[in-house]
C-alpha cells in the first residue's frame, strides 16, 4: 500500500505544480493553494509507469492542504473521498524533502478504495432536527453566543460505517454551554456519532489604546495591561497584536451572549472585583506572545484571529474550558479552588486546545484525545515552566482535589504513567471519551523524558513541528512517537530522534 501511496502523491504533486498559486504568509512559509479538487486531468497519470497501479487509486484521494515549511519540506495532507464526499478525520500525510524525495509518510496507510453503503434520503432540515433531538434539545430553545447555533452542516462519510452522514456542529450557551458534533445518517436518520467537544481542565475615531495596571488573584502583584479607551471608559481590549484580545464578564451567568467587555472609569483595574478578568486578559496576551515569538504563530489560528475570554462563568464553577470559539473560566468554590484564570498553566493549556484545533485537529477520543490533552498540558508547561505542574496556582493551599496534574509524576495525581496502566474506557461522556484525561499521563511522562534529554528549548520546537506538520487527526501514541522522532530528525538530527524514541519507549510505547 505504501508504494501505491507514493505513486499517488507523485501523480497529485505533478498535477498540482500546474494548478497552484504560491503566496508567502506571515511566518515566511509557502501555502500552496490549488484547485485540484475542481480540475483533474487523468492524462497526467501516463507520466507514471503502470506498475504503480495509480490509475485505480488516484481518483479516491483529494489533497486537503499543501504547505512548504522554512526547511523547504513540502507537507501534503490527503483524504479518501468518494462521490465528491470526504471521510471524517481520516488523513494521510506525505512529506517531501527539497530534493523531491519522500522522507516520511504517516496516517492510516491501510486505506483503500471507498464504497459508500447508503444514499441521501433525508433533508438537511430533518437532519438538524434529529441532531437536536439526540441531545434532548430543540433549535428554538437554545441560545447561541453569536448567530445561529448550527455552525456547520455538511455531508461527509463516516469512516467506520462507510455511510453518508450529515455532520452537524452545534454551539450554544443556554441552557448550558455546549459544543456538539453530531452525525446523522443521511438515509435512516440514525445517530452515528454524538460528542460534546468542550475541552476542559478536567464611534471608531474615539477609540484609543492605553497602558493600564491591574491586580489578579495574587493581590501582591500588579500586572501591566493593554486596554482601549472609548469616551470616558477603559475596556479590557488589547489591540497591540494583529489579533484582538478581549475579556468579558459573565456576571455568574452561563450564557456568553450576556457577557460584557470588562470596563472601568480609570486605567487602574486594581479592585478585587477585577482580579479574574485581569489574570485572564494578561495571560491571554502572554500566550499570544509565546506562540508568536517562539513559534512564529500569529494568534491561536495562525491567522491573527481574536481571543475572547469570559470570566465569572456560572456560580462557583470548578472548571475552565475551550468551547471551540472562546475560553470560559469558573470562579472556583473558594474552598478547593481559586478563580481558574489565575493559573497561567491553565490559561496556556486551554488556549493550546485552540492551537490544536486549528493545526492537527486531534480527535477528542481514545488515544488521539489523550494526545490532545497531553499536548495542551505540555505546552502549558512550555508557556509557564515551573515545577512540572499544571494548575498548581489555582489550588487553595492545602487542598488536593485531583485536578492538578504533573508532567514529571503523572501517577501522583491519578493518571497513568506507563502503558501497563493504560485504561481502555468506553468512548462516552461517562467514560471521559476513552479516558482522555487519565491516559494523557502517558504521553505527558514521555514529554518529561524528552525534555530531560534534549532540554526545554529543543523539545518545544520539535513538539510544535510535530503538531503542525506530522500529527493526523486520529493519531495514536505510536504515531505521536514517530511524528516527534521525525520532527527531531528534521531539526536536530538522528541523535535527537533516537532520544525521542527512548523517551517514549520508557513509558511502554514501542
Amino acid at each position: 500500500m505504501k508504494s501505491k501511496l507514493i505513486c499517488i502523491i507523485m501523480v497529485i504533486a505533478f498535477q498540482a505544480h500546474f494548478t497552484m498559486t504560491v503566496k508567502a504568509d506571515s511566518v515566511g512559509e509557502e501555502r500552496l493553494q490549488n484547485n485540484i479538487q475542481a480540475k483533474r486531468n487523468p492524462a497526467d497519470l501516463k507520466a507514471l509507469p503502470d506498475s504503480c497501479e495509480a490509475k485505480d487509486f488516484y481518483k479516491n484521494f483529494k489533497i486537503l492542504d499543501m504547505t512548504k515549511d522554512k526547511l523547504g519540506v513540502t507537507h501534503y495532507t490527503l483524504a479518501l473521498s468518494s462521490g465528491g464526499y470526504l471521510t471524517d478525520n481520516d488523513e494521510i500525510k506525505v512529506h517531501v524533502a527539497p530534493d523531491n524525495k519522500i522522507t516520511f509518510i504517516n496516517g492510516d496507510l491501510q486505506q483503500g478504495q471507498l464504497r459508500i453503503t447508503n444514499q441521501i434520503k433525508m433533508t438537511e432540515k430533518n437532519a438538524i432536527e434529529k441532531a437536536f433531538e439526540a441531545i434532548g434539545q430543540s433549535e428554538a430553545h437554545v441560545k447561541s453566543y453569536i448567530g445561529n447555533p448550527v455552525k456547520e452542516k455538511e455531508i461527509i462519510i463516516n469512516s467506520r460505517t462507510k455511510r453518508l452522514v450529515y455532520n452537524i456542529k452545534l454551539i450554544f450557551a443556554e441552557p448550558e454551554v455546549a459544543s456538539w458534533i453530531i452525525q446523522v445518517d443521511a438515509e435512516t436518520g440514525a445517530i452515528l456519532k454524538k460528542q460534546n467537544m468542550l475541552s476542559e481542565v478536567e464611534p471608531a475615531d474615539t477609540h484609543k489604546d492605553f497602558q493600564a495596571l491591574g491586580k489578579g488573584a495574587n493581590r501582591l502583584l500588579q500586572r501591566p495591561l493593554h486596554v482601549m479607551k472609548i469616551n470616558d471608559l477603559f475596556y479590557l481590549v488589547d489591540r497591540t497584536h494583529k489579533g484582538l484580545i478581549r475579556t468579558f464578564d459573565l456576571n455568574h451567568k452561563t450564557d456568553a451572549s450576556f457577557g460584557k467587555v470588562v470596563s472601568n472609569k480609570t486605567n487602574m483595574f486594581t479592585d478585587p472585583e477585577f482580579s479574574s478578568a485581569v489574570d485572564a486578559h494578561f495571560y491571554a496576551s502572554e500566550v499570544y506572545e509565546y506562540y508568536k515569538n517562539v513559534h512564529q504563530l500569529e494568534s491561536l489560528d495562525g491567522k491573527g484571529g481574536e481571543i475572547d475570554s469570559f470570566v465569572h462563568y456560572g456560580l462557583n464553577c470548578n472548571n475552565a474550558f475551550w468551547d471551540g470559539r472562546e475560553i470560559l473560566y469558573g470562579d472556583g468554590d473558594k474552598k478547593n479552588f481559586k478563580p481558574f484564570s489565575c493559573a497561567k498553566t491553565i490559561v496556556g493549556h486551554e488556549l493550546t486546545h485552540a492551537v490544536i484545533q486549528y493545526s492537527a485537529g486531534l480527535e477528542y477520543e481514545g488515544q488521539s484525545g489523550a494526545l490532545n490533552e497531553s499536548f495542551a498540558d505540555v505546552f502549558g508547561y512550555f508557556i509557564a515552566p515551573n515545577h512540572w505542574l499544571i494548575g498548581e496556582d489555582v489550588c487553595v493551599r492545602g487542598s488536593r482535589d485531583g485536578r492538578i496534574r504533573s508532567i514529571k509524576d503523572p501517577d501522583k495525581y491519578n493518571q497513568a504513567a506507563h502503558m501497563k496502566d493504560y485504561a481502555s474506557l468506553p468512548i462516552t461522556e461517562e467514560g471521559d471519551w476513552g479516558g482522555v484525561h487519565f491516559n494523557s499521563g502517558i504521553p505527558n511522562k514521555a514529554a518529561y523524558n524528552t525534555i530531560t534529554k534534549l532540554g526545554k528549548e529543543k523539545t518545544e520546537q520539535l513538539y510544535f513541528r510535530a503538531l503542525k506538520y506530522y500529527l493526523t487527526k486520529k493519531a495514536q501514541f505510536t504515531d505521536a512517537k514517530k511524528a516527534l522522532q521525525q520532527a527531531a530528525k528534521d531539526l536536530y538530527g538522528e541523535d535527537a530522534s533516537k532520544k525521542v524514541a527512548e523517551a517514549w519507549e520508557a513509558v511502554g510505547v514501542n
